[in-house]
């Protein structure tokens, strides 16, 4: 359920509802207690919030503030509602059960990876929870992932335990078993046990002072440009992408839908294909009006076809905007506003960022904040890498100092690796420089900006653009695209729409038709895949 994801998974901010029906039947209600966690992302999108210094000293993890909130209701999930003495205490009790099974002192990990993997449920929250009371750094692991790469994020960790929360007992007892590791099981969140942790244990991690700076979680990027890297976040950095309006007393009760343009994409062929009377029309409409507050796209570029068929369909303008594992939300569009389509609006509070050409003389072409932002005269509308810094800024690659070394500039810019520009007063993002940036023919072309127009073709559902080798243009513009049921398309007949609606140099000069096209299970394309499949 929504709201359990809520409270245990802002480090990653990336909330999704996996149905249609979750979307127009289980919205929650405004005036239902415990639902003001969303309110925190909302707000800072609206660039209203005012922080708190980030060098606070005394940053507390947000389990230190549970037990102030006693009987009230802090998440709805599949099994009903938890209060908040209920998580607190079930995180305590499992707390204690992972220092006694690594034979350390209750919150005296010093650091030690715990992962888990858990329900989008309560379950979630406790093992987070515990993960810190334990004095450990929390490593959360991903329920559709193959084994394989469960155990590549075990062992890259380091994890020292494994948490499993029901149903997935079966999925790692036999991973620790062939690493050597402990593996605790928790309960159905039906079966949450309020007398998990004794009162006496109040004083949990009272001992642990320096918060701020201590590691909280590794975040595993989803690895479309290589294999996963472990983004290491502290507390400090958390408390920068969220905290701080999460528990503000003005945070407000709202109603919330996000999810990657992919997901969007397959809710419009579901409608189109089952929703065909107007009356059914208008009442899906009006349920999404009338429930839903904001709806919001990320992780991938938004094609201005979804863009303007979803709003045709619930009367809502997508609020798209910008953000990395390593970095949590940097860009937005404003909460309140104009949104202009394709476009990230400009930078969240707290965050600073650069446009920097990619020569030898890295010129700033663009330095801005929420406040303003400087160009070079001349430049406006020049590509270059996007640079983000500020206090949500990840703190290292797990066990990858080269890494982590390259990703930075000296100054403390970390490079995002993502081509930007900016145009009309707010920032574009033009794709990953390494896959979305195609050079052909001495131009440079965004791959991202091919797929929004071929995504008007009324005969193409999905298509992604690569840049295949080609010994005369380098590279040539080749479209991968997956065509409605019973739908056929040639190249020459692509070529003759595209010459309508295109400039000329970025029209594709090859046509990859698939049943589908692959994504990973966060909706991206690995380009670099589909390339050594395609031309190997």
């Amino acid at each position: 359920m929504l709201s359990g994801r809520v409270a245990a998974a802002c480090h990653s901010l990336k909330w999704t509802l996996p149905h249609w029906k979750d979307a127009l039947y289980k919205t929650y209600s405004p005036s239902k207690p415990g639902q003001r966690l969303l309110g925190a992302v909302v707000q800072r999108g609206a660039h209203r919030w005012t922080t708190a210094p980030s060098s606070r000293i005394n940053q507390k993890p947000v389990f230190k503030r549970a037990p102030a909130f006693g009987d009230k209701l802090a998440i709805i999930d599949s099994s009903g509602g938890h209060s908040y003495k209920q998580l607190y205490r079930s995180s305590l009790g499992l707390a204690g059960r992972i220092s006694t099974a690594l034979n350390a002192d209750f919150g005296g990990l010093e650091g030690k990876r715990v992962s888990f993997l858990c329900a989008n449920d309560a379950s979630y929250t406790v093992a987070q929870w515990a993960a810190w009371m334990s004095g450990g750094t929390a490593v959360p692991l991903y329920r559709k992932h193959p084994e394989s790469e469960l155990e590549y994020i075990i062992s890259d960790s380091q994890s020292s335990l494994l948490v499993a929360g029901h149903p997935y007992a079966e999925t790692l007892e036999p991973l620790a078993q062939r690493l050597g590791l402990p593996c605790l099981t928790l309960p159905s969140t039906s079966n949450l046990d309020t007398s998990d942790g004794a009162d006496g244990q109040e004083k949990e991690t009272g001992d642990i002072t320096d918060w701020a700076d201590r590691a909280a979680m590794i975040i595993y990027t989803s690895g479309t440009t290589g294999r996963p890297k472990g983004v290491l976040h502290t507390h400090r950095g958390l408390h920068a992408m969220v905290w701080e309006m999460l528990l503000s007393s003005k945070a407000p009760l709202v109603n919330v839908f996000m999810a990657v343009p992919t997901i969007y994409s397959k809710l419009i062929q579901y409608y189109d294909q089952h929703f065909t009377q107007p009356h059914v029309k208008d009442f899906v409409k009006a349920v999404c009006k009338e429930r839903i507050r904001l709806m919001v796209s990320g992780s991938a570029a938004l094609p201005l076809p979804t863009l303007q068929r979803w709003e045709e369909i619930t009367g809502h303008t997508l609020l798209e905007r910008y953000g990395m594992t390593e970095i949590g939300m940097a860009l937005s569009n404003p909460l309140k506003g104009s949104r202009i389509p394709g476009a990230v609006g400009f930078p969240l509070p707290s965050v600073e960022v650069r446009i920097v050409m990619n020569n030898s003389s890295n010129t700033t072409i663009v330095e801005g904040n929420h406040r303003e932002t400087q160009v070079r005269p001349g430049l406006e509308g020049k590509e270059g890498e996007l640079l983000v810094r500020g206090p949500s800024v990840f703190k290292e690659y797990w066990n990858k100092p080269q890494e982590t070394t390259e990703s930075f500039t000296d100054d403390g810019w970390f490079k995002t690796g993502d081509t930007a520009i900016y145009k009309d007063g707010v920032y574009w993002i033009m794709g990953r420089s390494s896959v979305d940036i195609i050079k052909s023919g001495g131009y440079k072309i965004s791959a991202l900006e091919v797929e929004r127009h071929l995504l008007a073709h009324p005969d193409i559902i999905d298509v992604a653009v690569i840049g295949a080798p080609d010994a005369t243009w380098g590279q040539k513009v080749t479209a991968v695209v997956q065509l409605k049921n019973g739908q056929t398309m040639t190249l020459p007949e692509l070529k003759t729409w595209a010459r309508e609606h295109m400039a000329p140099y970025t029209i594709p000069t090859g046509l990859v038709l698939v049943e589908e096209v692959p994504r990973n299970q966060m909706g991206k394309v690995n380009k670099k895949d589909l390339l050594r499949h395609f031309f190997p």
